[in-house]
């Protein structure tokens, strides 16, 4: 079980759209994280990346207590070829050729298309 600090993520809900479009509950996230670390991992895909966020409200590294399955190789491809689009987009953003606009638009795009893929997990988004 992972050591979470709940203040911390009390203060991350609290600051979640600062710049993002949705705002995160990250006391449901953490209360899920496990579960979703290995559902993402098993079908190939990628955490979306504001739920790294997480790891500032944790008492260690939050992936240590986390065991993994085996996945076929088509899942390891399908993962990597998340991973690169990702990484592209990142240096997008830190060489300046998108604005921070477009950047928080594909983290919250991210979170989005999550949710849309896994409607049980609607709850970590605060809806207005």
């Amino acid at each position: 079980m992972i050591n979470w600090n709940y203040e911390k993520l009390e203060s991350m809900t609290e600051k979640s759209s600062t710049y993002n479009s949705i705002t995160i509950d990250y006391k449901i996230l953490a209360e899920n994280f496990e579960e979703i670390v290995v559902l993402l991992h098993t079908n190939g895909e990628t955490i979306p990346l504001e739920f790294e966020d997480l790891n500032v409200a944790c008492k260690g590294n939050m992936y240590d207590k986390i065991e993994l399955p085996n996945i076929a190789e088509e899942c390891k491809q399908k993962r990597q070829q998340l991973e690169e689009e990702r990484n592209h987009m990142k240096l997008k953003h830190f060489s300046r050729d998108i604005s921070h606009e477009e950047w928080f638009e594909f983290i919250d795009k991210e979170v989005l298309e999550f949710i849309k893929k896994y409607p049980q997990y609607e709850k970590i988004i605060i809806k207005d």
